[in-house]
């Protein structure tokens, strides 16, 4: 018996080690188990931040084209006159997201969307005189010609130029006594 005995207290140690090293790899494995379980649950809370962090890019984004698609603007240059004192600038030299040419034989400006505004102008005319930014026939900004050095005909300019909040129904005229074909106005809705 005693070799049956040897024999079977050798078995039960080998099934204790078995159990104690079974015991031992479920462990790490439950370890494992726990921190793969935090890694996945780190990467999907990342996952749902970098998403919304995405959205809100996205969304600025469309604010920003927004914003842009807003601004408007255009350069026209000329050298006639519409009626009385108005200047018309009949050749376009570039726009943006507006249509001019539709007050252009009556040199005036009315915008199609309400907003601030800067108007400039530059005038070359052949005499000295006061050229005008209007808004509804009101004066907003007053410019004098002065000589511009000219080698074969005295030229004069004025620089002109007004910051103003327009609606829908005003009318931007420039208004003087006579332009030169290099005289130009710029609008642009800010």
């Amino acid at each position: 018996m005693s070799n049956l005995e040897g024999r079977i207290n050798e078995q039960s140690k080998a099934q204790m080690y078995k159990s104690e090293n079974l015991e031992e790899v479920v462990r790490e494995l439950s370890q494992r188990d726990a921190l793969v379980e935090n890694n996945m649950t780190y990467l999907i809370r990342r996952i749902n931040e970098l998403s919304k962090s995405q959205m809100s890019i996205s969304n600025k984004l469309n604010e920003v084209e927004n914003d842009v698609s807003e601004r408007v603007g255009f350069t026209s240059c000329g050298r006639s006159i519409a009626s009385e004192s108005k200047k018309k600038f009949t050749s376009l030299k570039s726009s943006h997201g507006i249509n001019v040419t539709s007050s252009d034989d009556e040199g005036r400006f009315s915008p199609k969307q309400a907003g601030f505004y800067l108007v400039l102008s530059n005038i070359l005319s052949s005499s000295q005189d006061g050229y005008f930014i209007r808004k509804n026939g009101k004066e907003i900004a007053r410019a004098w010609t002065h000589y511009s050095d000219s080698h074969v005909t005295q030229r004069y300019t004025a620089p002109l130029s007004a910051f103003m909040r327009l609606s829908l129904n005003d009318n931007i005229t420039i208004e003087g006594t006579s332009v030169d074909f290099a005289s130009c106005l710029t609008i642009v809705k800010l």
